[in-house]
Order: C-alpha cells, then sequence, then structure tokens
C-alpha cells in the first residue's frame, strides 16, 4: 500500500508539473520515479548479500520457560540493512498445526547474532523451521525474499516436580496391594533422617524444617534415608501414541517425570520399560537421578519421531529385574500397581494439583 501511495504522489506531480510546464516540479517528480527503481534494486541487492543460519540445531528447555535461540546473520554486501524479518514456524510433528512467527531485525555490514525467545507449550519434539527471509529497501518500498531451509530441533521437558509418594510396604518378600491416600501428615516417619540441604524446586514442602530455615536464613529440607538396595521398576503402556494429540502426550510426560522422580526419593533405581514393536521386546533404561529420567523422556520423544529407528541408548530389559512386581502408567493417565488400579490423575488443568498436593501410599 506504502508504494502505489508513492507511486500516485509521483505520477500526480508529474502531470501537474506537465500541466503548468514548472520544470523543477517536473525534475522532483522524475527523481522520485527514479528512487522508486532504485529502491526496488536495493531490496533484491540486499537479499543477494545476506544470509542466516541458526547457531544450533538442537536444544532443549523445560515447558513454559523462554528459551533463547542464536542466528548468525551476515551481511556481505557494501551497505547496512534497516530492516529484514525472519518466518520462524513450530510444530511437534505432521498433523500437529504450526505457529507461526515473524523476527525483525537489522544488520550493519559483515557478521551479527540475532537473539530471539521462544517457549515450548507442551512437552515433547519440537520442530523449529526458518523457511523464509524477507529484506526491506531503506522506505519499506520494495521487498525480496528468499527461502531458507534451517531447523532446529528443540525437546521440550517437563518442570522437575516430584509426585509425592510413600513405600513403607513395597519389598520383594511381601506385597500388601496399594491403596489411595489422600495427603496425611507424617507420613516421613518410615524414614529416617540423613542430613538437611538446601531446598530444590522439586522439593516437597512438606519436608521444609522451618526452624532451622528460620536460623539459616533460607529454606532447609530435610533429606531421608532411601533403601540403598530397593529397585522399583516402571512399565509404559504406549499403545496409541503415534495418534494421541499433543496436549495429551504432553500430560503423560509430565505425569511420567513427576512419578519418575518421585519413586527416586524412595528406591534408589527406578527401573523404566516399554514394548519395542521393532525389536519385539521390551527396552527401557535404569533412571537413578533427573538427569537420566529426561534421558528417558528423549528417547521417547526420539521413538515417537522416527518409530522405526532404534535409540542406541536403550537396553533390552530383563524381567528378572521386577521380581516383587511393577508399576505401570498408560496414555490414560492411569497409575497400577501391575493391574490393580492406585489412581487416575485428571486430564486436564487440576493435573498440576494432584502432582504437587497429593500423596499417595502403596
Amino acid at each position: 500500500m506504502k508504494k502505489l501511495n508513492y507511486l500516485f504522489v509521483c505520477l500526480v506531480t508529474l502531470y501537474v508539473a506537465g500541466m503548468y510546464r514548472y520544470l523543477p516540479l517536473m525534475a522532483l517528480a522524475v527523481l522520485g520515479l527514479v528512487f522508486l527503481a532504485v529502491s526496488c534494486g536495493m531490496s533484491h541487492y540486499f537479499r543477494r548479500n545476506l544470509s542466516v543460519r541458526a547457531m544450533r540445531h538442537s536444544d532443549s528447555v523445560q515447558v513454559m520457560t523462554p528459551l533463547c535461540c542464536s542466528v548468525e546473520v551476515r551481511n556481505r554486501g557494501k551497505l547496512p540493512i534497516n530492516l529484514f524479518r525472519i518466518r520462524v514456524l513450530s510444530d511437534y510433528g505432521p498433523g500437529t498445526g504450526q505457529e507461526k512467527k515473524y523476527i525483525y531485525s537489522d544488520s550493519e555490514c559483515g557478521e551479527d547474532m540475532l537473539i530471539f525467545e521462544l517457549k515450548g507449550d507442551f512437552c515433547g519434539m519440537m520442530h523449529l523451521y526458518m523457511d523464509r527471509l524477507q529484506v526491506y529497501d531503506y522506505m519499506s518500498l520494495f521487498s525480496a525474499s528468499k527461502k531458507l531451509r534451517e531447523e532446529v530441533k528443540i525437546a521440550v521437558f517437563p518442570q522437575e516436580r516430584a509426585l509425592h509418594i510413600e513405600l513403607p510396604s513395597l519389598c520383594c518378600q511381601a506385597y500388601e496391594y496399594p491403596r489411595e491416600v489422600v495427603p496425611a501428615d507424617g507420613a516421613e516417619a518410615h524414614s529416617e533422617v540423613r542430613q538437611l540441604r538446601e531446598y530444590h524446586a522439586e522439593d516437597s514442602k512438606r519436608h521444609i524444617h522451618w526452624n532451622q530455615s528460620a536460623r539459616m536464613e533460607r529454606l532447609m529440607v530435610k533429606e531421608y534415608e532411601k533403601e540403598s538396595d530397593m529397585r522399583v521398576s516402571l512399565h509404559l503402556e504406549l499403545d496409541g501414541m503415534g495418534t494421541a494429540e499433543v496436549g495429551r502426550k504432553s500430560r503423560f510426560y509430565e505425569l511420567l517425570s513427576a512419578l519418575v522422580l518421585g519413586l527416586l526419593q524412595k528406591a534408589a533405581v527406578v527401573n523404566v520399560f516399554w514394548y519395542d514393536g521393532q525389536q519385539k521386546c521390551p527396552v527401557g533404561k535404569e533412571v537413578s537421578d533427573g538427569e537420566q529420567c529426561r534421558d528417558v523422556l528423549s528417547a521417547l520423544y526420539k521413538m515417537e519421531e522416527n518409530p522405526g529407528n532404534r535409540i542406541p541408548a536403550l537396553e533390552i530389559y530383563e524381567p528378572g529385574k521386577d521380581l516383587c512386581g511393577y508399576f505401570k502408567l498408560d496414555l490414560e493417565l492411569k497409575w497400577y500397581w501391575e493391574d490393580v488400579l492406585i489412581y487416575q490423575f485428571s486430564s486436564g488443568k487440576t493435573l498440576y494439583d494432584e502432582i504437587m498436593y497429593k500423596t499417595f501410599v502403596v
């Protein structure tokens, strides 16, 4: 629209100058038309000399947490560029719908760094595509564009929140079937306090030592002894994962992370496993800390993205590891002890409250 208005003004000026035979006005109109042609050529010149590329092609971030993405901008021309924009598309795989975002910036001659922020709304593997670069002349009358082929894969992990779980009766010699218990005080009486340490975001607020926190002027929590040789197993039922919508899979990953981190507060190792249709056998990984929990999530993301590929980080699962039984979690957010339902979690916004404020004794 700006270009048409400019052209209209130039033509009207030229018409008036010709009508009244006023040479200075005619010269001004001609200069305006020449500038219009120069601006068109300048946008193509800028496009030819400007290139952008992603600094990293893979990254990770926690859900709903801003991630800084770095882009290298190189202007090989002799003139600075006043304005350009990059079109950025993001999705969670085919059929999940794409979000569109435009990044605007300028560029001096030579190399520069462009940093922009984005955040993942769901857990899973997010794909970021920079597919189009558009460059403008100094008056923004004309623009020239070219295609880009920059892709960044971002693993979006859940926030590190641990489910509140007590395992007073879980052992290899005897087991009573589990039951869900509404939050109760004194659940930590089943374990002995090993030490006091500084509070972390994933810690239960019930374990805060308030007296010591007041003396130290920072939050301190009680850390309990674990059964050093206790190992629990978690079987994942992934039927329907390939066709599930993004929000449903995100809630499953969020609950899986919270469940594994909660079990790790009471056991030394959690064996997470599932059935691999390609290898025709159960596969999984031993998890003993938060980093290994993210490794399991990464493996699930990659398996979802490339169902036919083998994930090197996974091991063939040995059934003998769960002689005393196993937990089970499915896409319906149902948590079992073998075939006995412990609890079905909400599929809505109350899932956060259930993770943060409920306590389960099994």
